[in-house]
Formats: C-alpha cells, sequence, structure tokens
C-alpha cells in the first residue's frame, strides 16, 4: 500500500460539461432558434404558456395588438409532452439549420434575412388566404431542409441516423452540342 502524496491520482482538473460545450459552440442564428423553441415547448408543457397565445390569427394580431404571434407560431413545434411530434421537428430543425449555418450560408445576415423573408411570405399567404393555417414552425423546418438539400446535392438526409433519404435536385446535364 502506498501512502506517499505522489502516490495519490491528480486532483482532476475542472472540466466544462458536455451539454455546456455543446450549447457554447452552437452557431448563433441556430442557438436563438433552437432555445427560443424548447423554452417555448417547455412553457407550454409545464402551463404557463397556452398554445392559444401563440398560434398565427389575424383578428387577435389587429384588434388586441397581439405582435408576438408573428414570431411564436414560427418557432412552436408542439410540448414536450408530445415527443414525437416535438423531437421529429426540433431534430430535423437542429440539424439541417446547424449545418446550414456553419457550411453553406456562412454569413449569419443572409441566413437572418432568408427567415424573415420566408416568414413574411408564409404569414401573408396564412392571414390572407388560408385563415385555417395557425402555426408555420413546420414549414419553416421544410425549408431549412429544402434550401439545404438544393445546396448539398451530394449529401443525404438522415432520419436519427436510422433512414437515409437522397436529395437528387439537380437536373440531368444537357446533352453535348453536336
Amino acid at each position: 500500500s502506498c501512502r506517499a502524496a505522489s502516490c495519490l491520482p491528480e486532483p482532476r482538473k475542472p472540466t466544462r460539461a458536455r451539454g455546456q460545450v455543446w450549447f457554447k459552440t452552437m452557431p448563433t442564428v441556430t442557438k436563438f432558434y433552437s432555445t427560443f423553441s424548447f423554452l417555448t415547448a417547455l412553457l407550454c408543457a409545464f402551463g404557463w404558456l397556452n398554445p392559444l397565445q401563440l398560434y398565427l390569427n389575424a383578428d387577435l394580431i389587429t384588434r388586441n395588438m397581439e405582435v408576438w404571434r408573428l414570431l411564436s407560431n414560427l418557432i412552436y413545434f408542439g410540448t414536450i409532452t408530445q415527443p414525437g411530434n416535438y423531437l421529429f421537428h426540433s431534430y430535423f430543425m437542429y440539424a439541417y439549420l446547424r449545418d446550414l449555418e456553419e457550411r453553406i450560408i456562412t454569413r449569419k445576415s443572409d441566413l437572418v434575412y432568408l427567415f424573415i423573408f420566408a416568414a413574411a411570405i408564409m404569414e401573408a399567404y396564412a392571414l390572407l388566404a388560408d385563415e385555417l393555417i395557425h402555426f408555420l414552425s413546420p414549414a419553416m423546418m421544410f425549408l431549412v431542409i429544402t434550401v439545404w438539400s438544393r445546396k448539398t446535392t451530394d449529401l443525404t438526409v438522415t432520419w436519427f441516423g436510422v433512414l437515409h433519404f437522397g436529395v437528387k435536385w439537380q437536373a440531368s446535364p444537357p446533352p453535348p452540342p453536336p
């Protein structure tokens, strides 16, 4: 048995938790969108927020000045108490938005402009043409996946690492001139 101080293991240096490192290394737009989406789902799960306070409704926006509905309907994927729906949408949004932000649209302002422009078009359509559309967060997710797949035609969309879908967007090259 060793009783000398040299035989004792070295004290462990304090390290950051893996979650903390993961969060700090997340790109800005992805971090913002994922954080607010998660917090919204969490607040709804605990009953502190009601999904009826979040959905897109033209009358409530114009008459009651509930302008937060223009943003809240874009980040609500359901509550955490509905894990299948929430995990499906938030996984796709996080994974492909992160890759889109890190590798394809590297200027944050371009990605924010894409989100603002797409949200304005989708909300204008939902408010003016189809009053049955209340949440546009799935549409934002499909926007991200569509842009990602159009820019990375050589990669595949992966669903939780189990299913792989090809994204063959490129048309066949034109035939060579005679």
